[in-house]
C-alpha cells in the first residue's frame, strides 16, 4: 500500500519529491463568443502521468455532447468509446439518460451554467488511453467514463461541441501524478 510522502518542518524537498504530490496547472484558456473549438496544443507531456480537464461553459448553440479530442497536434477523431450517462431526467427528479460516441471524449452535455470534469489516465504514453469524469448544467447531471484506443503518445487536447458552437466561460487543465 502507498504511503503518503512524510515531510517534517524546515525538511529541504527536493523536485522528485515534489513532483510526486499535487496537481498543477498546466493550462487555462477563456471561451470566446461563438466559438468552434478551443484548442490546447501541447498540454500533455513526460512530466505528468494524468491530467484532469476541469470545463466550465456558459452556452452551447446546440443541445449536443461537449467533447475531447486528443490530439498530436490536430485532432484524433476515431478510435473513442465514451458513454456519458445522466443521474438525473431533471434536477431533483431520478431518470437516466445516455450518450455513446466514437468520435472524442465526453465532457459534458451542452446546457446554460455547464461545468465537467475529466480525469484522463495516460494520455503522453503509447498506450490506449482511458478517462473518466463527472458533468452538470442547468437541467441534469451525471456520470462519463470513455477511452482512446490508439497506442499513440498523445501532446494536444481540443474541447468543442459535437454540433454548434460554445459560448463563454474557461476550462484549465492540470497535471498530477500517481503515488509510486
Amino acid at each position: 500500500m502507498a504511503t503518503p510522502p512524510d515531510f517534517t518542518a524546515g525538511a529541504v524537498l527536493t523536485a522528485a519529491q515534489m513532483n510526486k504530490i499535487g496537481m498543477w496547472l498546466i493550462e487555462r484558456q477563456t471561451i470566446g463568443t461563438a466559438v468552434s473549438s478551443v484548442d490546447f496544443t501541447s498540454c500533455f507531456t513526460s512530466d505528468f502521468e494524468n491530467y484532469r480537464v476541469h470545463y466550465l461553459g456558459n452556452s452551447a448553440s446546440a443541445s449536443a455532447a461537449i467533447i475531447l479530442q486528443l490530439g498530436t497536434g490536430s485532432a484524433t477523431t476515431a478510435n473513442y468509446n465514451s458513454y456519458l450517462r445522466t443521474a438525473y431526467a431533471t434536477w431533483g427528479s431520478l431518470g437516466t439518460g445516455q450518450d455513446a460516441i466514437t468520435d472524442g471524449l465526453h465532457l459534458c452535455f451542452a446546457g446554460t451554467g455547464m461545468a465537467g470534469t475529466l480525469d484522463i489516465m495516460a494520455p503522453n504514453i503509447a498506450v490506449p488511453t482511458y478517462a473518466y469524469g463527472g458533468f452538470g448544467n442547468s437541467t441534469n447531471g451525471g456520470y462519463i467514463a470513455g477511452r482512446q484506443t490508439d497506442s499513440t503518445a498523445f501532446t494536444s487536447a481540443h474541447i468543442k461541441a459535437r454540433s454548434g458552437t460554445i459560448t463563454g466561460g474557461s476550462i484549465a487543465i492540470y497535471g498530477y501524478n500517481s503515488q509510486t
